[in-house]
């Protein structure tokens, strides 16, 4: 039975050949030293806003301000149940004009070429959607993902949002 749920929003930004990580402190208790977008947690009156929820993520562990982003979108919304928890994933890729970044306490932002991504330790969640959308980046459709564990590991069963209106 679920009792909670823990929203968050996150994005990966593109500049020229490369996408901005974000490997986490080794301080963290979640993840240490694991590689992610940037994002965090939907703070209390930003529900109804999830765009500048990220927005807010972006400037706070960056430095880069919306007027430095091009086509920031909502791609992906993760489902997943940890324990007793629904957490609901708002996943946003964009370009940015700048490549200067500033520093974070989260962790250390790095511009990372395209084709040394999966070279990182990232989570199972991460991983997959990235592979999906390096599969669709010309797709600009919405997609919703379950995270589901099957046979010892991580499996995505994705699915295009669409209003059937």
């Amino acid at each position: 039975m679920l009792n909670s749920i823990r929203v968050m929003t996150s994005a990966y930004l593109f500049y020229g050949d490369s996408v901005l990580l974000m490997q986490r402190s080794p301080r963290k208790k979640f993840m240490p030293n694991v590689w992610a977008a940037v994002g965090g947690h939907v703070e209390p009156g930003e529900h109804g806003d999830l765009l500048q929820s990220c927005l807010r993520e972006i400037a706070e562990e960056t430095g880069i301000q919306p007027s430095q982003l091009n086509g920031l979108s909502l791609r992906y919304v993760l489902l997943r149940q940890r324990n007793k928890e629904l957490r609901q994933q708002f996943v946003y890729f964009g370009t940015t004009t700048t490549a200067d970044i500033g520093s974070t306490d989260e962790g250390t932002l790095h511009w990372i070429p395209y084709h040394e991504v999966f070279n990182r330790r990232m989570t199972d969640s991460n991983r997959l959607m990235l592979e999906h959308y390096f599969g669709n980046t010309d797709d600009k459709q919405i997609w919703v993902g379950t995270l589901q564990g099957v046979n010892g590991g991580a499996v995505v069963r994705w699915a295009p949002m669409s209003d059937w209106g």
